[in-house]
């Protein structure tokens, strides 16, 4: 009897820590799928691509490698020996690996970072054949610009961890970056660790890279005849007031912003304000006839130049290219004439005329 009864006492035992087992893993799992079902981490995948209007690439990852040295890994000796070798298939100086090496203050240090892979394929060769022992080539994903200087200050570049430092590259850091990876699934069990971070966004500009190409080419002509600092153009659709253009000389090469100075990389096409030029003669002479201060059939003499005497006693004259004689208000705009817009602008006051243009929306983002 007592053998029974202790039977059933352990029996009762065992299904009570049975009991609080599954209990405690229900109460884990649920508190895995509230506080774990989106665990992310990041880390280094491969960013979205810039292309323009019919999807030709403007910025694109590729694979590009970071050559480091592990010291402990190193044989002295031998390192010294084949700095030599090691220096020239990368392209750079042995005395500059060599400070490295010899300070003896880190273990692991890198001596080129985000290197080509025809540049990186030297190296992993050799290392193959048992040289450079210690030196490690570690493939990332890395900017290309395949069209080099093409729309330069519009798309930007990246930086350290092929992050947006420029331009579109910046702008839009959040869509081209990549996606953060899963780590857990809702119920708190780890994923697969070996699966790559999404790919980021590809982001689509308006501009067609043959337009741009083609007024790079005249402006950069422009500039060289001129002897000008620099010069800007941009074209747009004006049926849908998209960017098919946008031109600034001279530009940089991306692949090799670094190599140019800051001053050069500058967007001045943004961060300055530019006079409208003849293209606002048509708000100017819309606002003046809208305010009845002239009609379509008021004459004007446009011979040859706009002559002002101001308060001050200044004296303007804004010559034409020609002489158009006399013009209504359709004349004017066809020859773009500065006579025959200057003086319809005589007849309304500076105050009534700014404001007038203001109610188009100008002034105001």
């Amino acid at each position: 009897m007592k053998t029974t009864k202790f039977r059933l006492a352990l029996a009762l035992a065992i299904l009570g820590i049975f009991a609080a087992l599954v209990l405690a893993r229900y109460a884990q799992l649920a508190f895995n799928a509230e506080n774990a079902g989106d665990a992310s981490i990041d880390e280094s995948g491969e960013r979205g691509s810039i292309v323009d209007r019919n999807g030709r690439a403007l910025a694109m990852d590729v694979p590009k490698y970071d050559i480091s040295v592990w010291r402990p890994s190193t044989k002295a000796d031998t390192f010294r020996q084949e700095l030599p070798d090691l220096a020239k298939l990368l392209g750079i100086p042995a005395s500059a690996i060599a400070s490295r090496y010899e300070d003896g203050s880190q273990n692991y240090f890198y001596i080129a970072k985000r290197i080509s892979a025809e540049a990186a394929k030297p190296l992993i060769e050799a290392k193959k054949t048992g040289k450079f022992q210690g030196v490690q080539a570690d493939e990332i994903s890395g900017r290309l610009y395949p069209e080099g200087k093409l729309a330069s200050h519009l798309i930007g570049f990246t930086g350290e961890g092929n992050a947006g430092l420029d331009g579109i590259e910046v702008k839009y850091e959040n869509e081209l970056k990549p996606k953060p990876r899963k780590a857990s699934d809702g119920t708190g069990r780890l994923l697969d660790a070996s699966r790559k971070a999404p790919r980021g966004d590809t982001v689509t500009l308006s501009i067609d890279a043959n337009l741009q190409f083609m007024i790079e080419d005249v402006i950069g002509d422009a500039v060289k005849a001129n002897g000008a600092e620099a010069a800007f153009a941009i074209a747009m659709d004006v049926r849908t007031g998209e960017i098919l253009a946008y031109v600034g000389e001279p530009g940089f090469d991306l692949n090799n912003y670094a190599s140019y100075d800051i001053e050069k990389r500058r967007d001045l096409l943004s961060l300055y304000s530019y006079e409208p030029g003849s293209v606002f003669k048509i708000f100017s002479m819309a606002s003046i006839l809208d305010m009845g201060a002239i009609t379509k059939k008021t004459i004007f003499d446009c011979d040859g130049a706009y002559r002002r005497t101001l308060p001050s006693g200044e004296k303007i004259v804004i010559k034409d290219l020609g002489v158009y004689g006399k013009q209504n208000y359709a004349g004017v705009l066809a020859h773009s004439s500065n006579a025959g817009v200057g003086y319809a602008s005589d007849r309304v006051s500076e105050d009534d005329l700014y404001a007038r243009l203001k109610s188009f929306g100008f002034g105001m983002k």
